[in-house]
């Protein structure tokens, strides 16, 4: 039986044998063709519309100006004088951390409004206000 099966082997013509590793055949790469560097590309040129024709346009759309509320002169003052500030500053002019002025606002003694973002803002006089009466009372940690 084992005649047969080598037989049979070496009648299929159409399966190759696998090189092995050390007698792998050398097979040369067609060359590459590569465009110059400093080639511009090539572009199909516009194709040229007939003066005369007519085509269909479809009517611009007509934008509204939307117009914004006149400021008064006692908002305008309110908030030169009276800016928003970030959490970050707030704890600056408070001489305390930004998770203690989150606990200050949290706790509601300092007033605060939130942006479409969801992040706190301070109005200056509000946060002089709370360290003016936390002035004395606040003692420095580890000093």
């Amino acid at each position: 039986m084992q005649e047969n099966t080598q037989n049979i082997e070496s009648q299929n013509p159409t399966e190759e044998k696998k090189p092995r590793r050390g007698n792998a055949p050398q097979i040369s790469a067609p060359p590459v063709h590569r465009t110059p560097v400093h080639a511009a590309p090539v572009h199909a040129a516009p194709a040229k519309a007939r003066k005369n024709a007519k085509t269909p346009q479809a009517a611009p759309e007509v934008k509204h100006r939307v117009r914004r509320r006149v400021e008064t002169r006692a908002e305008m003052l309110d908030r030169l004088t009276n800016p928003t500030i970030s959490l970050h500053e707030a704890s600056v002019i408070l001489n305390v951390c930004t998770a203690t002025v989150r606990r200050y606002a949290s706790e509601e003694l300092l007033p605060h409004e939130r942006t479409p973002g969801g992040q706190r803002r301070f109005r200056l006089r509000a946060v002089i206000a709370l360290s003016r009466q936390l002035g004395g009372k606040r003692v420095p940690k580890n000093t």
